[in-house]
């Protein structure tokens, strides 16, 4: 990281224009968008599936919203070596096994690989915001395995929030989604 690094503004939804906004629902059956609830405009809620079963990054999930491409983003900045993503999120009727992650694909949602995960009691309380919680991804312009390979050509980046819990009732708000890199100056 160079002493001139700045972190620069990449994506910001707040999910206020009455739609997902730069992101995509998996399903309409277990994604809604509300104008206000929880004292906030513009949120999403992902809902649990009431499979039985907390989903893992490698099985489908409906209960979930991804981005669009994330790349064309990225080009717009010469060097960008880390981004990071910060955002706002409630929780509402989550038990010890329930939770939600955030997971990257790098092959236009082909494959997902889970970069982290939030589970209830140890990580957070149902019943209250948390706001500017985050997850940083190491991007590479090579081949580097413990960073994601960008460059442009072939599949897209893309970014999934997704609610991990075994019953109708658990569900996740996400909020105030913002997109950060660190540019190389």
């Amino acid at each position: 990281t160079s002493l001139l690094s700045t972190w620069a503004e990449l994506l910001y939804e707040d999910f206020e224009r009455d739609d997902l906004g730069y992101f995509n629902a998996m399903s309409d059956e277990y994604v809604t968008y509300y104008p206000l609830v929880k004292e906030r405009r513009g949120v999403v809620r992902l809902q649990g599936e009431g499979r039985g079963i907390v989903p893992s990054s490698s099985s489908p999930s409906s209960s979930a919203i991804y981005s669009d491409d994330i790349i064309p983003i990225l080009q717009n900045f010469d060097d960008i070596e880390e981004v990071r993503l910060v955002f706002s999120f409630y929780a509402n009727s989550m038990e010890s096994k329930d939770g939600f992650c955030v997971d990257v694909s790098t092959d236009d949602g082909n494959s997902w690989r889970s970069e982290r995960c939030w589970h209830a009691i140890r990580d957070f309380e149902d019943g209250m915001w948390y706001d500017d919680a985050s997850v940083a991804f190491r991007l590479s312009k090579g081949g580097d395995e413990r960073r994601y390979y960008v460059d442009g050509v072939g599949g897209g980046f893309r970014i999934r929030f997704r609610c991990r819990t075994d019953s109708l009732n658990d569900d996740i708000l996400i909020d105030r989604v913002k997109l950060m890199g660190l540019v190389n100056g």
